[in-house]
């Protein structure tokens, strides 16, 4: 954002901003036009292995290393990857440096559970429990599915995988326009079959999200028109389901809301 500037998220009137949550049963509004977020945590309360293909550096950043840290606490033995971008590939994605920056960051608030992370963090780190890699993969404008063997063999080995960013939410999809109520289950099926995956993005470029609720898409366009995915106020938290597992995951896919 730039000081003064008006965007059209900030014209919004208040009781309009975002739509009704399409997903829950909850009635109150939300900037989420899809939230699997409380099945996503249930799911990974039995992850061994996490992998967190890392969006922008910043404040970002910084939330979700609160969430690796959280996730390395609560289970023994646990191991999690961070895919980071290599140097100067994108000036907004996250490197290794921004990870060990945002811990410096952490450890130098006064603050004790700011510090507690931080040096939390740097223990993981010391004793392999925390990865960084940064993949040349992602030089590549190639889809995950179109990946070279050895980097889906390194993928294979995680049983949680979480992409954020529009940047690596397009390697989901091959970067290829669908309708918004696509199915994201049934189009990322072939996609790191071996892993839970979820999904975590704002929907700000027409034409590059799926999966979302022909409610949420319908609400939001009477309120925003045309440009109701490209104002960047609405998010989306999609997680893969088995589709075919069971009627009601069936059902689900046909109302294109998985």
């Amino acid at each position: 954002r730039e000081e003064g500037k008006l965007y059209v998220g900030d014209m919004a009137d208040q009781q309009h901003f975002g739509v009704p949550n399409c997903w829950t049963s909850c009635s109150y509004v939300t900037i989420f036009s899809r939230d699997d977020s409380t099945k996503a945590a249930e799911k990974l309360k039995d992850s061994n292995n996490l992998l967190m293909v890392m969006g922008h550096a910043g404040l970002e950043c910084l939330t979700d290393l609160v969430l690796v840290d959280q996730y390395l606490q609560r289970g023994q033995g646990r191991k999690a990857t961070l895919h980071l971008s290599t140097p100067n590939k994108q000036m907004s994605l996250c490197t290794a440096s921004d990870i060990h920056a945002a811990v410096d960051f952490m450890a130098a608030l006064d603050d004790h559970r700011a510090k507690g992370i931080a040096t939390r963090l740097r223990h993981a780190l010391e004793k392999g429990s925390l990865i960084l890699k940064s993949p040349l993969f992602y030089n590549t404008p190639l889809p995950y599915w179109a990946a070279p063997r050895n980097f889906k063999a390194h993928m294979d080995q995680f049983d949680y995988v979480i992409v954020k960013s529009d940047w690596h939410y397009r390697r989901l999809t091959g970067d290829l326009e669908f309708f918004p109520c696509f199915a994201f289950s049934r189009l990322t099926s072939g996609i790191l079959p071996n892993a839970t995956l979820l999904a975590l993005r704002t929907v700000n470029y027409p034409g590059s999200v799926v999966g979302l609720p022909y409610s949420a898409v319908n609400r939001a366009r009477s309120h925003y028109k045309g440009y109701w995915d490209e104002i960047g106020i609405f998010a989306a938290i999609e997680m893969r389901y088995d589709w075919k597992a069971s009627e009601q995951n069936r059902v689900f896919d046909t109302c294109n809301c998985v």
